[in-house]
């Protein structure tokens, strides 16, 4: 009986036999089990990677709708009109994860994306315009410019 000739692995060309043997759907070339588990590793956490960034960005939107009923286009609309920046200080948002949606609380009504560092002024003081114009004159009296 004539000896049968084993594959070579198609990455690293070494002999493999059938225990060692993988053979992927619609190739007819083979690759050792080291081989293939090395490319499935890698194929596996490139479409992980992508699917955790697809189900945050889904969840974020969700939360946004309705939270404070805003759709994502009219959430889109907002950021392009602010020039995708904060609407008090016009600092460039970093990232979109960070964009604080500003609303009144009494009303519940949107008013425009801020960065945190702004929203959180406004929380300090409550919303209070009178308390924004201590401040102002506060500063004034100080010898700070206001900008």
């Amino acid at each position: 009986m004539p000896q049968r000739l084993l594959p070579n692995c198609k990455n690293c060309n070494v002999v493999i036999d059938d225990s060692n043997c993988v053979r992927t759907a619609g190739s007819r070339l083979n690759s050792c089990r080291a081989c293939y588990n090395k490319y499935k590793r890698r194929v596996n956490t490139a479409n992980y990677q992508k699917h955790v960034t697809e189900v945050k960005d889904y969840h974020k939107r969700y939360h946004i709708q309705r939270r404070y009923n805003i759709k994502p286009l009219e959430f889109d609309m907002r950021l392009a009109n602010q020039l995708g920046g904060c609407a008090i200080c016009k600092q460039p948002f970093e990232d979109e994860n960070k964009i604080v949606i500003d609303h009144d609380h009494r009303t519940g009504i949107v008013r425009d994306l801020l960065c945190y560092r702004c929203n959180n002024a406004l929380g300090q003081i409550n919303d209070s315009e009178d308390l924004l114009i201590e401040m102002i004159e506060y500063l004034k009296r100080h010898g700070r410019k206001t900008a």
